[in-house]
C-alpha cells in the first residue's frame, strides 16, 4: 500500500495514469483505421482464463486473415506460445 501512496503522491502522477483513459477514443479510431487492410501474416491472439478469455481471438479476424491462439490456463504462457514460434518462419525486412 506505502508503494501505491508513493507512486500517486508524485506532481502529476493521477494525470498521467488518466492519459490512458483519455485516449481510449484516439485508439479506438486508429485501430478501426488500422484494420481497413488485413494483416497477412500469422497473428497469435489468446487470452488468459481468468481475464479475456477467447475475446481477443474472436475479434482479430476483423484485422487479420490469418489467426491463431486459444484460452490460456493461468502461468502457462510459454507453454502456449512456444508451438506457434517454434514453427514460424521469420523473416527480416
Amino acid at each position: 500500500m506505502q508503494e501505491y501512496v508513493r507512486c500517486y503522491s508524485a506532481p502529476n502522477a493521477m494525470g498521467c495514469r488518466f492519459e490512458y483513459y483519455r485516449a481510449i477514443t484516439d485508439n479506438l479510431n486508429h485501430n478501426q483505421e488500422a484494420i481497413q487492410t488485413k494483416l497477412k501474416m500469422p497473428v497469435l491472439a489468446f487470452g488468459g482464463e481468468t481475464a479475456t478469455g477467447m475475446g481477443m481471438f474472436n475479434r482479430m479476424p476483423a484485422g487479420a486473415e490469418d489467426v491463431r491462439g486459444s484460452e490460456a490456463p493461468l502461468f502457462t504462457f510459454v507453454v502456449t506460445v512456444e508451438p506457434f514460434l517454434a514453427h514460424t518462419e521469420r523473416q527480416c525486412p
